[in-house]
């Protein structure tokens, strides 16, 4: 099995401390769902204007070093990276080319959970 290049796991900025930890939120005003579950998101109580998440119904908040200005492509894949749950969720939904150098018109392998 071929591991993903670490370009794969790369974001388009430092992180802060913060992010990633349990914090304190305000009321959820969005619903973000990847696969078959669902995440509540708000605004991380805090001097930043960073956003929280956490799973619908659940009790823990989790701070991520995003905004809404990064747009929600950002925020998904954050709580993607972040929380095992949801990255279980995606991985049952989507399918992670192996290599980029098979010739045009052949076969494509995939790996998906530890299948091909």
């Amino acid at each position: 099995m071929r591991s993903l290049p670490a370009s794969v796991f790369e974001t388009d900025s430092t992180r802060a401390a913060f992010h990633g930890r349990s914090c304190n939120a305000g009321p959820a005003f969005a619903r973000l769902s990847i696969g078959s579950a669902s995440y509540e998101v708000a605004d991380a109580l805090s001097e930043t204007a960073h956003l929280a998440f956490r799973a619908t119904g659940g009790h823990i908040w989790t701070a991520l070093d995003r905004t809404i200005a990064d747009g929600w492509i950002k925020i998904a894949a954050d709580i993607v990276l972040i929380d095992p749950d949801s990255r279980y969720q995606f991985l049952h939904t989507h399918a992670v080319r192996q290599s980029q150098d098979e010739p045009s018109g052949a076969a494509l392998e995939f790996l998906t959970l530890g299948t091909s």
